[in-house]
């Protein structure tokens, strides 16, 4: 339910204030996460947060819990 609660405040968020980053930027926040020990990669999400990381790194108005990107 919280996972839930984060993803429709985080798409509420970049409705409003985002836009989609360049592939550039996204490659290299799909990078930074790989390399993070808090990555799941069996479901490719974040064990901080629990969001899917391939649409969250997408998003210009959202940032990395671990203050990676």
């Amino acid at each position: 339910m919280r996972r839930i609660f984060r993803f429709l405040k985080a798409l509420w968020k970049y409705m409003l204030y985002g836009q989609r980053v360049s592939f550039c930027i996204y490659r290299n926040r799909i990078n930074e996460c790989c390399e993070c020990k808090n990555f799941e990669e069996s479901n490719w999400t974040c064990k901080i947060c629990g969001c899917y990381i391939t649409k969250k790194a997408k998003m210009s108005s959202e940032n990395c819990p671990d203050k990676r990107w």
